[in-house]
């Protein structure tokens, strides 16, 4: 094998060290977003196997019921929400008069309409429990309970 010349290891050092660095970077930042991805899915997992789905679901159908005592964030709300009163965690926290099982997950926003309840976690976790009323058993990618539904990952 030919040996090489001092102009040739220079030029492979020149080339050869950016390549390396950014060939580094790319599989730093894949294992980060598969990291990021398991976490996620692992903090979900826990936080939906720790929920008392009945306590929760007689949670959502009562501020179903009670509607009307929540205060409503409707300059935030999206149009597909029309229908329903929004509770926005950075519009001034979630309300204290929000029980405490929907209090304690901690939820990014509450979306209560006349036909479901949906409890929206923010990241990492990023799932919804959807609750239906009474009668209703409702759908979703996971039932907790009849009329207890998650979506998400």
């Amino acid at each position: 094998m030919p040996s090489l010349t001092k102009m040739q290891k220079r030029i492979l050092l020149v080339i050869g060290i950016p390549v390396v660095a950014i060939l580094l970077c790319v599989i730093a930042g894949y294992l980060n977003v598969v990291a990021h991805i398991v976490i996620r899915d692992y903090r979900g997992s826990l936080l939906i196997s720790s929920i008392d789905a009945d306590q929760l679901l007689a949670d959502c159908r009562a501020m179903m019921a009670n509607r009307d005592r929540y205060r409503d964030d409707a300059r935030w709300k999206p149009r597909r929400w029309k229908d329903g009163i929004a509770l926005y965690a950075d519009n001034g926290g979630i309300a204290t008069n929000v029980p405490a099982s929907i209090r304690r997950l901690q939820p990014e926003v509450i979306l209560i309409c006349t036909n479901r309840i949906e409890v929206c976690l923010p990241a990492p976790v990023r799932t919804r429990i959807v609750a239906f009323p009474e009668g209703v058993h409702g759908y979703g990618q996971e039932e907790l309970t009849n009329g207890l539904w998650r979506w998400g990952p």
